[in-house]
C-alpha cells in the first residue's frame, strides 16, 4: 500500500533500523533509532530535542560504515524527531546514505523513484545549520 504523506514529500522516506548518535546544540549525546530515513532527512525514534534546534547526527550502519551529518530538527512527537539534512560529511557518508534508502525500497516503482531522485541530487544544500530557520 503506498502512504500518502510519502506522495507529498519531494524524497521518497523508506523504514529503516539503525542505532543514531545525535548531538544537540547543548553538547550532549543521545542515542536513539533511525526509524526513517530519505535523501535530504531522516526520522529518529527515542531522542527528543526541540524544534529548529541545529544537531550532529552519527548513524551507525556497521562496524565500518556510517553516515554522518548536520541538520535542523523539523519535528518533534511523542516517538522522536524528524531533522531536516543540512549536511552529509564526505562522499562515503553521502554514498552510504543513497545506499541505504535505495536498498530499502519495498516496490519497483519507489525503487524506480528513488533512482530518479538520486539522479537529480548530487549532494545537500549547503544550509548552515546555526543559521535561524528560513522565514
Amino acid at each position: 500500500m503506498t502512504d500518502p504523506l510519502n506522495q507529498q514529500r519531494a524524497f521518497t522516506r523508506v523504514s529503516t533500523a539503525h542505532p543514531v548518535t545525535v548531538t544537540g546544540p547543548d553538547g550532549v549525546e543521545r542515542t536513539g533509532t533511525l526509524r526513517d530515513v530519505a535523501l535530504n532527512g531522516v526520522f529518529i525514534a527515542g531522542v527528543k530535542i526541540p524544534v529548529d534546534s541545529p544537531v550532529r547526527l552519527r548513524v551507525t550502519l556497521n562496524p565500518d560504515a556510517e553516515i554522518t551529518g548536520e541538520g535542523r530538527i523539523a519535528r518533534l512527537t511523542a516517538d522522536g524527531v524528524g531533522i531536516v539534512l543540512a549536511l552529509v560529511e564526505g562522499t562515503e557518508s553521502y554514498e552510504h546514505l543513497r545506499k541505504l534508502v535505495l536498498y530499502n525500497t519495498r516496490t519497483f516503482d519507489e525503487t524506480s523513484k528513488v533512482v530518479g531522485e538520486i539522479s537529480r541530487v548530487s549532494g545537500l544544500r549547503a544550509i548552515d545549520p546555526l543559521a535561524p530557520p528560513p522565514m
